[in-house]
């Protein structure tokens, strides 16, 4: 069956679920993110780590239906909608795994499960022709209360964006407030801040305002601190979907073929990382 030939009741998503559908579905999400702290972890003889997906519901669907079949715990690193052409189904697809799948599928915050980058990019305009602008908080009550970071059989710190100014713990992660609309501090550059391997230290970025680079000796620093072995992060493109980067201590992960990557994904069994696409 190709995409496109499915509707939301068949393999592939198509066209959103009613209404009535979709609150209850996201009702039932919010109960379940609403129990999860802010730091997971995440734990499982094989973990995928799946990147930026942006609507892109056909490598959402293929990583599910491939890798829950063969017993592997799946990780989403967040930026589930804007952008791409499905993204009502291809969030509404996951967060509905996720509730069948309680402790196999874990969805992380990524930068574009806010309000501002929604108004900009798209979803806020796609909720409201679906199904009304009014509907949207839906959405919004289920994104603020999304975790933020997971650390992965004990080795793997998982992070949409990466090490915010004044992170020097994991147990500022697990402290951080669920239920924040707008992120602000560090849940804001824990969603933002990007790797360079050309700085020390942190730089600005020209993603704009209270966002910022950060060099190797930050990376190490944090990882060491905190006995970690890597940071998995996604927020960026490669063109190879997946890339290992500053000596094996990051992995960038980027899985929305809309963006001309070819998506990508890593596959984790115990300490050991290996590279995929989809």
């Amino acid at each position: 069956m190709t995409l496109g030939q499915t509707s939301w009741e068949g393999e592939i998503p198509r066209g959103g679920p009613e209404a009535p559908v979709a609150r209850t579905l996201l009702s039932e999400a919010l109960d379940a993110l609403a129990r999860q702290p802010s730091l997971l972890k995440v734990d499982g003889e094989r973990v995928v780590v799946v990147g930026d997906t942006h609507g892109d519901v056909g490598t959402s669907w293929a990583v599910v239906s491939r890798y829950l079949g063969q017993g592997a715990t799946l990780l989403f690193t967040g930026d589930y909608v804007d952008r791409g052409q499905f993204q009502i189904e291809n969030i509404l697809f996951l967060l509905k795994k996720a509730n069948e799948f309680p402790g196999r599928l874990w969805l992380l915050r990524g930068n574009h499960e806010t309000p501002d980058m929604n108004r900009w990019y798209g979803f806020t305009e796609a909720v409201a022709r679906r199904y009304g602008l009014g509907f949207y908080e839906n959405f919004l009550s289920v994104f603020s209360q999304l975790p933020v970071s997971a650390i992965i059989n004990g080795a793997f710190l998982a992070i949409h964006g990466g090490i915010a100014r004044s992170l020097r713990s994991v147990d500022q992660l697990a402290a951080l407030p669920k239920g924040v609309s707008s992120p602000r501090g560090i849940l804001s550059e824990i969603l933002w801040n990007d790797p360079d391997e050309a700085i020390d230290g942190f730089a600005a970025s020209p993603r704009g305002p209270g966002i910022f680079r950060y060099g190797f000796d930050v990376l190490s620093g944090f990882l060491e601190a905190n006995h970690l072995r890597a940071m998995i992060r996604s927020h960026e493109p490669r063109e190879a979907g997946a890339a290992m980067e500053m000596c094996g201590k990051l992995y960038t992960v980027f899985s929305c073929r809309y963006y001309g990557v070819t998506p990508g994904f890593l596959d984790i069994v115990g300490e050991e990382v290996a590279l995929g696409n989809l």
